[in-house]
């Protein structure tokens, strides 16, 4: 049997991927158990909020340590798994060069004058899809609700993309360590090495 890395790479966030992700973690954890750390390296412009959900949900029942990894994109959807899907004493790891982008959801509305009366529900489903979206954002950085986060996007840039350096991130908490992160292969003394 072909030994599976305990690292997971997420390019894409659309459902049918999230899924065979989580088919991928399951069998990490069932080959090499609760104690092996997993990383999550997110190098990503973003992408659909389901298969962002199913991900983020699927970390939660996983014993294992996790820490994500960006050294390139993590954008949108990237930028709330690498910011929030850490668990079990894992770090949030981004390489120096990295790109980080956080926005609201985005979304739009197409049809005649007839569909008009459709746009009142589209818009309390993106009112609850952008609350959801940005709730794990906003308790990651310590942050009370989600309207602090939207006012530090505010404050920081004119339009609704939030774009940022490592180092930035840092500085605003969102991530851990700047640094390149070295996965130590599976042995009994299970671990990382981060340079930083």
């Amino acid at each position: 049997m072909e030994l599976i890395q305990p690292k997971i790479y997420v390019t894409d966030f659309e459902v049918e991927q999230c899924l065979k992700y989580v088919e991928t973690l399951d069998q990490i954890v069932q080959m090499y158990g609760p104690e092996q750390p997993i990383i999550i390296q997110v190098e990503s412009p973003g992408g659909d909020l389901v298969g962002l959900f199913i991900l983020l949900d699927a970390l939660n029942s996983v014993p294992n340590p996790i820490y994500t990894y960006t050294t390139g994109m993590a954008c949108s959807a990237g930028f709330a798994l690498l910011v929030t899907g850490n668990r079990n004493g894992g770090q949030r790891i981004v390489g120096e060069n990295a790109h980080l982008m956080v926005h609201g959801i985005q979304m739009g509305f197409g049809g005649g004058y007839s569909d008009l009366k459709d746009v009142e529900e589209r818009v309390r489903s993106a009112k609850v899809m952008n609350e959801q979206f940005l709730k794990p954002i906003a308790k990651a950085l310590n942050l009370q609700n989600t309207e602090e986060l939207e006012e530090l996007v505010r404050t920081k840039t004119k339009s609704h993309d939030l774009n940022l350096t490592a180092q930035e991130a840092r500085d605003l908490g969102m991530v851990d360590v700047i640094g390149a992160l070295k996965l130590i292969p599976p042995s009994p003394e299970f671990g990382l090495m981060i340079f930083d």
